[in-house]
């Protein structure tokens, strides 16, 4: 027996007003119930229909689900870099282990929260076997610790005592802080390197603070500039020759001039006959712009982009850029466990650093050299 399709919707309409009319027409649809077997065709001849079709059904439109956060770390959900590189995919093919990459620049904070488990520990150099740097004299404790500085290169790498890298500001005129000596305590007084770090290793679900592109990495720190974030080419030079004899296997220099060194592009050559994979910032100077290590035959020149995947307005550009990667408005480690938002190549390298870290626990033969 045909049921109006609508009639519980039009019980008690009496009148309408001016709707009345397409009330009646909506009225025009009916129910009807077929028997197995009978064609919709068959109805289609009765005199009086219109037309005969299945009744639909729709689904709604189900909430979109916000992707869980990139890792189990309380800022992360702050680091857009990392969705715009890709890393959710690239992590599961790589995380940087067993890959060592070297930070030249102010030091890194060893101590900090996110990076503590990051560096690249000598265990010959560990003497008091932690796991971690105890910066102090072997024969000294400090809350149930002896220190790892016993004056002794134990790893016959020519450098005393450098469990995690090492000092090489030495210079010739007095400015701020540890300035003078080689040392094997690369803190970092300035706060740059430790930027740098954050970028590339910092550690993955701790539940504090963000996560590195390359968390599985682990990194050296070879402090060459001072406090002030100064430093001397023959510094740099002796920092590059140190990660490229200590088999460093990617090199971040998120530092550059317009002067041209002949001292650090020998120092250079000498870390690409070592296959030393060699990164390096564009600059900030908004243009077209030559600088130096990033022009170096060789070295990977990192210009800036932003959160919409442009140019970021300050960045350095032109021929001498190999790649771009998110610079601006980066969230990153920053001295003492805190946390900071910075801008500039300087933190767009490091994440090409890390990515070269990715590529070379897949394929540890990869060739360094860039055309």
């Amino acid at each position: 027996m045909p049921k109006q399709l609508l009639g519980k919707a039009f019980e008690g309409q009496q009148n309408v007003g001016p709707n009345t009319a397409l009330l009646r027409r909506l009225q025009r649809y009916l129910h009807i119930e077929v028997d197995d077997g009978m064609r919709l065709d068959s109805l289609k001849q009765i005199s009086g229909v219109e037309a005969v079709w299945l009744r639909q059904k729709f689904q709604l439109h189900e909430p979109v689900l916000a992707e869980e956060p990139i890792s189990r770390d309380s800022l992360s959900a702050s680091q857009y870099a990392l969705e715009m590189i890709g890393a959710r995919t690239a992590w599961k093919h790589a995380s940087g282990k067993g890959v060592v990459v070297g930070v030249i620049d102010t030091g890194i904070d060893w101590d900090h929260e996110d990076l503590r488990d990051a560096l690249a520990v000598s265990t010959k150099e560990d003497i008091n076997n932690t796991g971690r740097f105890e910066p102090w004299p072997s024969d000294e404790e400090r809350l149930g610790l002896t220190g790892d500085l016993n004056g002794i290169d134990d790893d016959d790498n020519g450098m005393t005592d450098d469990v995690i890298g090492a000092d090489f500001v030495d210079q010739e005129y007095r400015n701020l802080g540890d300035d003078q000596t080689y040392d094997p305590v690369p803190f970092d007084e300035h706060g740059h390197g430790t930027l740098v770090a954050g970028v590339i290793a910092a550690t993955k679900d701790n539940g504090k603070g963000i996560v590195g592109l390359a968390h599985q990495a682990r990194l050296r720190a070879i402090r060459a500039f001072d406090a002030t974030g100064s430093a001397e080419e023959d510094d740099i030079a002796a920092a590059i020759v140190y990660a490229a004899l200590s088999k460093v296997h990617v090199l971040n220099m998120s530092f550059g001039d317009g002067v041209n060194s002949p001292l650090m592009q020998d120092a250079i050559d000498l870390a690409r006959t070592q296959g030393c994979v060699l990164i390096a910032s564009a600059g900030n100077s908004g243009k077209v712009s030559t600088q130096y290590p990033a022009s170096y035959a060789g070295v990977v020149a990192v210009a800036a982009t932003n959160s919409k995947d442009m140019r970021a307005p300050f960045s350095s550009t032109g021929p001498v850029v190999s790649l771009s990667a998110p610079g601006q408005a980066i969230l990153t480690t920053s001295v003492n466990s805190r946390y900071r938002t910075v801008s500039g190549t300087s933190f767009s390298a490091p994440y090409v650093a890390a990515a070269a870290a990715l590529l070379l626990e897949q394929n540890p033969t990869m060739n360094a050299e860039v055309s």
